[in-house]
């Protein structure tokens, strides 16, 4: 991935309406909390998380509550009695490694009014075994993370916040084997509350490292970072990370160098609420980005791809310097330029003492939030938004397909024939499990094929070339012609050229073709075109069909041809804009040729073959126009071209003494 630098034009200045609400509340109704924490899991390996939810409620009672997905609802699942704790932390993993989630969970147990840890042993179903465990020492204003420190194949715990001694702790307890028998470290980690930990290979090294923020013993903020020692052992490290605490830490690789950078929240230690973004050098040494962000605190911050652009926005929720109530998003425009997205923002619940998660509970390939805290006047939320960025739509026509369906599509390797049947043929196919492997900067022609009952067509063609799920982005759609009335046994063919940017997406995505009559251009030839979105619900008759492409970068190879009649090699060049990979070969005459003419797809395999137009390209030879030329299938080679593939082989001719037509060795 390219390196980017991270830039912010100041948020007061930088407002920008998006024009797309993304989010849209679900209906699932979820008990608020605030002061405790959330977590999204599989704990049956259905492919679809649960949420847990515990916390304080109004009034401070505790709180714990499991919600599973029913059919994209979610609904309490009350098959197992949790303890209800609030100021609680929360974590999860294969604890007793039996192939189901376990989570971890402590705070105070409001009933007894003591603090707890308890492990919750997932049974696979949705339904859990608790057990205490005595040499795990309870907290409160903390957090739990459940990692194999050690790497030698078990799950250990790390604990952090504040004891009812009211000490502070962060200690990891090592287990020994799968028993449920826990050891406490002799590593010395700084205890802190109203924290945040953060476990992850910071330096690149495969060890899990830790990074540590809250107040300390000493009532002061802090932030500390640990390395693993590449024995579960850890020794400090100074991060360049600043000093915070009601603190969130998030990581991600902001900027694309491969290293996990951090995004890090919370009061600083002048006693303002900070929002910073910190590059990793990849030796975990952090340097801000110096970008300016609205400082939250008491919240949660996160990375995360609300808009599906595929780079990586900003979420915050928490206090600002005021005292109010924030939920902000910072858009990444792809260079690392972050603006303040006030629409998309004001459709969330701004809450403080809070958490949010970021996940796809839907699978339907964009990140939705669940956000749970406190608002204001004794009240408590938690709400999930499901996020619209994905387009699983249909267009939908006024009329049926009669007569007016696409009955041949072929664009690179796909070449597909659909029947048709007045009265049975529907207005969209889904040929998704058909698909064409296309490569970036290369130039591919498309063919659609169709009647068009009384009406001309128009025919348009959406590729999701970000790979975001939408196919209306700029440059992703493609207005191919249209096609003159002819019945089904006289159906005509538009055609056209679609270059796949240098830009795109690696990866698998959607191509959609769509079909539809146009009256007015049966009397003006100029109409404009019907289609005008990859959803469109005004469409009047015709068809659309749904394909796959799969993206992948161009291949650079630069290997002269040998001195032999017939040896072949490669050669990658940049030609009106586009990079391309050909074939070569050391023709009779002994100069160096393309395998195919620059406006060809593909090599011809015979005279006859639609990819045989045009002359082949002599390397080195000036640029006379002739090498794009287009000309229409012929059973012959025209006056200039080369004699060129053999009939029934893909070998080049090698026997002529030279590879012009009638000996020529100049195209003049």
């Amino acid at each position: 991935m390219k390196k980017i630098y991270l830039l912010i034009t100041l948020f007061s200045m930088a407002q920008v309406d998006c024009n797309a609400q993304l989010l849209t509340p679900n209906s699932s109704v979820f008990t608020g909390a605030f002061y405790g924490d959330c977590v999204a899991a599989d704990f049956n390996s259905d492919g679809i998380k649960e949420i847990i939810v515990s916390g304080a409620l109004p009034g401070y009672d505790g709180h714990t509550a499991l919600y599973v997905n029913q059919n994209g609802t979610y609904v309490p699942n009350t098959a197992t009695a949790f303890t209800q704790i609030m100021y609680s932390a929360i974590g999860t993993g294969d604890i007793n490694n039996d192939g189901h989630l376990d989570f971890a969970i402590t705070g105070t147990r409001t009933d007894t009014n003591e603090q707890v840890f308890e492990i919750y042993y997932g049974n696979g179903d949705n339904t859990f075994t608790k057990a205490t465990v005595d040499n795990i020492q309870a907290t409160i204003y903390g957090a739990i993370e459940i990692v194999d420190f050690d790497k030698d194949g078990d799950m250990d715990i790390l604990v952090n916040g504040m004891l009812d001694s009211g000490d502070k702790i962060s200690t990891i307890y090592l287990q020994n084997g799968t028993t449920g028998t826990f050891t406490a470290s002799p590593t010395a980690l700084s205890g802190t509350y109203f924290s945040a930990v953060k476990v992850f290979d910071a330096n690149a090294d495969g060890w899990p490292d830790i990074m540590i923020t809250g107040y300390t013993n000493a009532y002061v903020p802090e932030t500390k970072f640990y390395l693993n020692q590449g024995n579960g052992q850890f020794a400090g490290h100074s991060s360049g990370l600043g000093n915070v605490y009601f603190s969130s830490i998030d990581t991600a690789d902001i900027n694309g160098d491969g290293h996990p950078d951090v995004l890090l929240s919370g009061m600083s230690d002048s006693f303002e609420p900070t929002l910073t973004v910190y590059l990793n050098n990849g030796s975990a040494h952090f340097t801000p980005t110096g970008a300016s962000f609205m400082g939250t605190y008491y919240g949660s911050s996160r990375f995360v791809d609300y808009d599906n652009d595929g780079d990586l926005d900003i979420l915050t929720l928490g206090s600002n310097a005021d005292g109010d109530n924030k939920a902000l998003f910072y858009r990444n425009n792809g260079a690392g330029e972050f603006t303040l997205d006030t629409e998309n923002a004001n459709l969330l619940t701004a809450v403080t003492m809070s958490r949010a998660l970021v996940f796809d509970y839907d699978n339907d390939g964009d990140t939705d939030l669940f956000l749970m805290g406190y608002k204001e006047n004794d009240v408590a939320s938690a709400t999930l938004y499901t996020n619209n960025s994905v387009q699983n739509c249909t267009p939908t026509y006024q009329y049926n397909a009669d007569s007016n369906m696409i009955t041949n599509m072929s664009f690179g390797s796909i070449n597909n024939p659909s029947p048709f049947q007045s009265g049975t043929t529907p207005t969209y196919e889904d040929f998704s499990s058909i698909s064409a492997t296309v490569t970036k900067g290369q130039t591919y022609p498309i063919a659609v094929k169709g009647p068009s009952s009384s009406f001309p067509s128009d025919v348009m063609v959406y590729i999701d070339f970000n790979g975001n799920g939408n196919l209306n982005d700029a440059g992703e759609g493609f207005y191919i012609g249209q096609l003159a009335p002819a019945n089904p046994a006289n159906a005509n063919t538009v055609t056209a050229n679609i270059t796949i940017p240098s830009t795109a997406t690696n990866g698998t995505v959607k191509m959609r073709i769509i079909k539809n009559t146009n009256v007015a251009a049966l009397s003006n030839p100029n109409a404009p075109n019907t289609i005008t979105d990859p959803c469109d619900t005004t469409l009047r008759a015709g068809q659309t069909e749904d394909y796959t492409l799969t993206i992948e970068n161009s291949t650079v190879c630069n290997q002269e041809p040998g001195q032999a009649i017939g040896d072949v090699g490669c050669v990658t060049f940049t030609y009106q804009g586009q990079t391309v990979t050909y074939a070569t070969v050391r023709g009779a005459d002994r100069n160096i040729w393309l395998q195919q003419n620059l406006g060809s797809p593909a090599v011809a395999t015979s005279s006859t073959d639609a990819n045989a137009f045009g002359d082949l390209f002599q390397w080195g030879r000036w640029d006379d126009g002739h090498q794009l030329r287009t000309a229409t299938t012929a059973t012959s080679p025209a006056n200039n071209n080369p004699t060129g593939i053999g009939a029934g082989n893909a070998n080049y001719f090698t026997s002529s003494p030279a590879w012009w037509n009638s000996n020529q060795l100049t195209d003049t």
